[in-house]
């Protein structure tokens, strides 16, 4: 998150070579100095090599931002502006299976290497994810309270809920199978319902304007 702020800072407009050296560290990272062993054979499981490939949907998603907030960059690149739902839904679920087709195809060591392909289907996944986000069915679905509403709600504390998760998941509640899913899910989402008040409390707490 940190390296986000130089970046948007000093390299906004040339956001597609900042990419491109990612993709760079990533390959060198993985050939040259390798994931943790205690991987076992999953570039996203328990290694830090994930980071650098999560960064790089961080940029993707700048990119998208950018698209959003200059439209003239669509009429660049030639993308309609205003998506097909079909499409859209189409392409998420053609790169969702692509990804687990690539991911179970190097469950063996000797197949691993070939797992860095399947960052292109999870890169496409948000991509049509996105442009499903943009169509006007996806607003009128937004502008619902039954359904845009716990949608905004969650979204928003996305990051409070990826941090407090880790302490909050636990197996000792696993004999209360299924109903220990819905407990554990609720005091999570009450976890970062509670640190996103206090982050926006102690960020209001340096700024000029009154507490909201």
């Amino acid at each position: 998150y940190a390296l986000l702020y130089p970046i948007k800072r000093y390299a906004s407009n040339h956001l597609r070579y900042v990419m491109l050296a990612v993709v760079a560290i990533i390959i060198a990272w993985y050939f040259v100095w390798g994931i943790e062993p205690k991987s076992a054979g999953n570039i996203y499981g328990v290694t830090y090599f994930k980071w650098i490939v999560y960064f790089l949907l961080m940029l993707f998603g700048a990119v998208c931002g950018k698209m959003r907030i200059e439209p003239e960059l669509s009429d660049k690149y030639h993308i309609k502006r205003t998506p097909n739902v079909f499409v859209a839904l189409t392409g998420v679920v053609v790169s969702v299976c692509a990804f687990y087709a690539i991911f179970i195809y190097t469950q063996t060591s000797e197949r691993e290497p070939y797992q860095l392909f399947s960052i292109i289907p999870l890169m496409s996944t948000c991509w049509f994810l996105w442009r499903f986000a943009n169509t006007d069915f996806s607003a009128k679905l937004m502008s619902t309270k039954s359904l845009g509403w716990p949608i905004r709600f969650t979204g928003g504390l996305c990051l409070e809920i990826l941090i407090g998760q880790a302490f909050i998941f636990t197996t000792k509640l696993n004999y209360l199978f299924p109903w220990n899913i819905p407990y554990l899910m609720i005091k999570v989402i009450l976890f970062a319902y509670i640190a996103r008040t206090l982050s926006r409390i102690l960020l209001q707490t340096f700024q000029k304007e009154e507490y909201e």
